[in-house]
């Protein structure tokens, strides 16, 4: 992978911070100062305390398999992808998921490309409300079958990255934990990337993921970069 001088970047991820909306409106992030120069300290120190899967952050499969990968084994090659896709996905204001219908209908522009990815960005414009309770309340997730389709369709794809707050809509948790299953306990697991900043993410030429390589944990905060075409 080569960045030249002349490539264009982006953050596809949020800061990180009490900013950050919590599933199901549970704990936030929580930042404190430990030491202030403002105080007389030396130096300036902060002390935080948080969940692991809030803010942009991955989820491997260890989240939903027993025997699963955690965040700490992967290695930076793995969290490299060359060929990603960002797919537009526009849903019925009565439905609150990303089916396999919906997929069809946002590929037919870019069949070939779909075919390739190594990672399918789904921008459904829930980042727009991403300060409001409805973005955890009500924001979409994937549909059952979904893992299936892309295995089938999209074989080189090893990641999903969604601008919702999760994979699971909240109003169908029971639904969203089929589907993580479905993309997570695999002999080729599907990654997960969530509540990501895809407003902007147009013509992507690659993405790098740096992951907080917590010790066994099954997700983690992220950072993630586009490199643009």
């Amino acid at each position: 992978m080569n960045i030249s001088s002349s490539d264009q970047t982006l953050w596809l991820s949020h800061p990180w911070g009490p900013s950050c909306p919590a599933y199901g409106n549970g704990s936030k992030i929580e930042i404190i100062v430990a030491q202030s120069m403002d105080s007389g300290a030396s130096s300036n120190s902060l002390r935080f305390s948080s969940g692991n899967h809030i803010g942009t952050h991955m989820d491997a499969p260890k989240h939903f398999v027993k025997a699963g990968r955690s965040i700490d084994t992967y290695s930076p090659r793995e969290l490299i992808f060359l060929s990603p896709i960002v797919l537009d996905v526009n849903l019925d204001i009565t439905k609150r998921h990303v089916g396999v219908a919906e997929l069809k209908g946002a590929i037919k522009h870019d069949q070939k490309e779909f075919e390739n990815c190594d990672i399918l960005l789904l921008r459904t414009g829930a980042e727009s409300y991403r300060n409001l309770e409805k973005y955890w309340q009500d924001g979409p997730g994937i549909d059952v079958g979904v893992a299936d389709f892309l295995r089938e369709n999209a074989p080189k794809c090893r990641a999903i990255g969604i601008d919702s707050i999760s994979i699971t809509a909240f109003s169908d948790r029971e639904k969203g934990r089929k589907v993580h299953r479905e993309l997570l306990d695999h002999k080729n697991p599907i990654i997960l990337f969530e509540d990501m900043a895809l407003a902007k993410a147009i013509h992507l030429k690659s993405l790098v993921v740096a992951p907080l390589r917590i010790e066994s944990a099954d997700g983690a905060p992220v950072t993630i970069i586009g490199i643009l075409k």
